[in-house]
């Protein structure tokens, strides 16, 4: 299990599996730069358009369990069906803009962008799903219930 933890606490084998993710991401780009500079802009340009996608993911997963499932029952409501909708589309247009921009920032090589940027995210959000399904599809039945189940209940 790569999350397993050792005798201190640390799950050494993601650790161990992050840092050979991250060290090609690394190392491609510094092959390719002619300066220090534009190694340091391509690595922050990945990062900037990296760190966009977590919250831009949350907030399509909000937008879809208040579409689908706004009947169940939780502490918090933001508003009614219809504001909460409306608020986290308007805030995923903004994240879009943002995301967009920090993906093509002004005054770099198109296809240099087009390479890391957006290859890398195609290339590892690909990987993460295809590696999601394969777990998926290796569930028996009841695992797959126990996966489907919500891990609190709010009463």
């Amino acid at each position: 299990k790569p999350v397993e933890l050792n005798e201190n606490g640390v799950p050494a084998r993601a650790a161990w599996i992050q840092f050979l993710i991250v060290i090609p991401l690394m190392i491609i780009p510094m092959l390719g730069s002619n300066t220090v500079q534009d190694l340091m802009n391509t690595i922050i340009n990945m990062t900037a358009a990296a760190s966009m996608l977590p919250p831009l993911f949350i907030m399509l997963a909000y937008l879809n369990l208040r579409a689908k499932l706004d009947h169940l029952p939780r502490d918090f409501r933001m508003g009614s069906r219809r504001t909460g909708i409306i608020v986290v589309s308007m805030l995923i247009a903004i994240f879009a803009v943002g995301f967009v921009a920090s993906t093509f920032p002004t005054g770099a090589n198109i296809l240099t962008i087009i390479f890391y940027n957006v290859g890398g995210i195609v290339i590892f959000l690909g990987f993460a799903w295809w590696k999601y399904s394969k777990y998926i599809k290796g569930l028996t039945a009841e695992e797959r219930h126990i996966e489907a189940t919500p891990a609190s209940n709010v009463d």
